[in-house]
């Protein structure tokens, strides 16, 4: 193995240690990491304004957006390529171009020493500005998160008052129509006991005339009885005294007549 690709090596193997220190939970050598791949990102996106070697950087940059997704050592060791392609193409320098189905080594051990020191340093940084990249789309969902929650919020309290208002409602409209019950039974109670009281008074004016019709039906039949009565005994005499009067008629009895019609009259 040459010494540049032992070196290459060398540098995986520390990008990947770093890589599990921040897994452990070092959160001084990760904020230095992002700071770094930040510092990095930055000074990359001012080279893409560069007018003549402005499209290199754009590209390599559209490639580290889109690679740091699924970042591998082969696909980092082929973005830092492209980092180091356009550094040694902005400075004069003769590029290094590797075939896509190439041995990496191979391609690596043909570079110079500068240029591969170059590319040892775009290799560790590609890492850190990929950490920085996906930092800042977390950063960005999670404010569309937090924004679609406070909208989602805001809609939540929206219908949480609509429903409150509509209950009031409901419970104002249910108040409303027992008080109208209560009073339509109160009027009701009320319209029954006149009734009642309408009901009783009449039925005691009835009793009191009944009993007066009785009253006097029963005197009418006293009256009626009394001058039967006083008829039949007129009637009676009427008679006694005329069959006295032709039964005293004849002369052999007619000195009983006087006689006859004291008995009547006693």
């Amino acid at each position: 193995m040459t010494p540049k690709a032992f070196s290459f090596f060398i540098v995986v193997a520390t990008c990947e240690m770093q890589s599990l220190h921040s897994s452990v939970g070092d959160l001084a050598a990760i904020s230095n990491e992002l700071s770094i791949g930040k510092e990095e990102y930055k000074r990359i996106s001012k080279n893409t304004e560069i007018p003549i070697y402005g499209d290199c950087w754009t590209a390599a940059l559209k490639s580290l957006n889109e690679g740091c997704s699924a970042l591998t050592e082969r696909s980092q060791s082929n973005l830092a390529l492209k980092f180091t392609n356009c550094l040694l193409d902005m400075t004069g320098q003769e590029i290094v171009e590797c075939d896509t189905d190439e041995d990496l080594r191979l391609c690596l051990a043909r570079m110079k020493d500068r240029p591969f020191t170059v590319y040892q340093n775009f290799f560790t940084s590609t890492r850190s500005m990929c950490h920085f990249l996906r930092i800042q789309v977390w950063h960005q969902e999670t404010e569309l998160t937090i924004g679609r929650l406070a909208e989602n919020s805001d809609i939540v309290a929206d219908k949480l008052m609509e429903s409150k208002e509509i209950q009031d409602s409901i419970v104002e409209s249910q108040k409303r129509t027992l008080e109208e019950m209560k009073q339509q039974t109160e009027m009701s109670k009320k319209s029954m006991k006149e009734m009642f009281d309408n009901l009783q008074d009449r039925t005691e004016e009835h009793g009191a005339l009944i009993f007066e019709i009785f009253d006097r039906i029963g005197k009418l039949q006293n009256y009626v009885l009394e001058e039967v009565e006083s008829f039949y005994s007129i009637f009676f005499y009427l008679t006694a005294l005329v069959i006295g009067y032709f039964v005293t008629s004849v002369p052999r009895t007619g000195g009983a007549r006087l006689l006859l019609f004291f008995s009547y009259v006693s």
